[in-house]
């Protein structure tokens, strides 16, 4: 028997390709493709930032958006004036000026300078009816030496040596009395046209501490107090002075009042009117703006009450429209509303009595 080898068959054959096909496919199929590794970008590189796309009616202008109105809206340029026409003047547009709110401020700035040497004739002038002699020593009076005392000094120090009699021209200053704890209470302010202990020997020390707010400017007293201790000769002088004497004390009897049954907002209104009052007599203040130098603390160490309470009252002062201060002044909004909540009756001007009255004299 002869070896003779058959060739494969065709059946045989195909099976292998189909099986050298399955096992391609596979291996096609479990191949992982890794993408190459990406290179981290410089520091100085900026982050892409995402732009949203350019919405339809909107048009970009100076790198800003816009939303471009409708093609029927839309203005175009007036034509051209043909060459050699004369071109139309455009009208002017005048714009008024905002109003200052300093505008105030220059009126009581004129009104400080008109005063500055009239404090003391204007006051008494009110106060008493005087001759013309007496007129001329208060005008004297007005422009004898000034003593200048900065903020925050002691015109007097309670229970020291009073320092001699004196009127304050020009400035603002206090009575106040210290608590060992280091509390303040302010009993009352001195305006100018006001004295500092005018009671001579009877005052020869110091029952208050009379310490300044702002820059002072006083005059000496004395010897215009001797002119008032003789009312044969100075009639009118020694009315004055003895009606500024019974007014200091109305404001302190006012002082009490507010401390012991008004109400806060009553407190605040209450001293405000009578301020304003008190610059009115001396050519200070006139209408309803007044000259209000005086803090928040200040205004609390005086009424009991503290500073942000003070900030309180009078935003609600403002919001109902009868004071406001701001600025370094005062503003009466409302004269009747303001009047009514704060009950203020402002004391007698001019006091009248016969010169020769003896008892009128003794009882003072």
């Amino acid at each position: 028997m002869s070896d003779i080898s058959l060739p494969p068959s065709s059946s045989s054959v195909r099976t292998d390709e189909l099986a050298a096909r399955r096992q391609q496919k596979s291996g096609a199929k479990s191949k992982i493709v890794r993408p190459p590794p990406q290179q981290p970008p410089p520091p100085f590189a900026r982050p892409a930032a995402h732009r949203p796309a350019t919405p339809r009616n909107t048009a970009p202008v100076a790198g800003k958006r816009i939303a471009a109105p409708p093609s029927g809206q839309v203005k175009r340029a007036a034509p051209a004036a043909p060459q050699g026409a004369k071109a139309l003047p455009t009208p002017a547009v005048r714009t008024p000026a905002p109003a200052s709110p300093f505008a105030n401020d220059n009126a009581l700035t004129l009104l400080a300078e008109d005063a500055r040497y009239s404090i003391m004739s204007r006051r008494f002038s009110l106060i008493a009816d005087m001759s013309a002699t007496e007129r001329a020593i208060i005008s004297r009076l007005d422009h004898a030496p000034r003593r200048i005392h900065q903020a925050g000094s002691d015109l007097a120090t309670e229970n020291e040596i009073a320092p001699p009699p004196m009127f304050i021209v020009s400035g603002w200053a206090c009575r106040v009395r210290v608590t060992p704890t280091g509390r303040r209470q302010i009993l009352g302010f001195l305006l100018p046209g006001d004295g500092v202990c005018l009671r001579g020997a009877a005052e020869h020390v110091s029952a208050f501490n009379i310490c300044t707010l702002t820059t002072v400017e006083t005059i000496d007293a004395t010897s215009f107090l001797k002119m008032g201790s003789q009312p044969q000769v100075y009639p009118g002088i020694a009315l004055a002075v003895e009606g500024a004497k019974l007014q200091d004390e109305i404001f302190t009897a006012n002082h009490i009042v507010r401390l012991g049954l008004q109400t806060k907002a009553e407190r605040l209104a209450n001293l405000l009117l009578e301020l304003r009052w008190r610059l009115e007599q001396t050519g200070l203040a006139e209408g309803s703006t007044f000259p209000m130098p005086l803090t928040r603390e200040t205004l609390g160490d005086a009424l009991s009450m503290s500073a942000s309470r003070i900030n309180w009252v009078l935003r609600w002062l403002k919001t109902r429209n009868m004071l406001s201060v701001r600025y370094g002044r005062g503003d009466i909004l409302s004269s009747t509303a303001v009047d009514n909540l704060a009950g203020f009756k402002a004391p007698e001007e001019r006091f009248s009595a016969p010169p020769s009255s003896a008892s009128f004299w003794s009882a003072g």
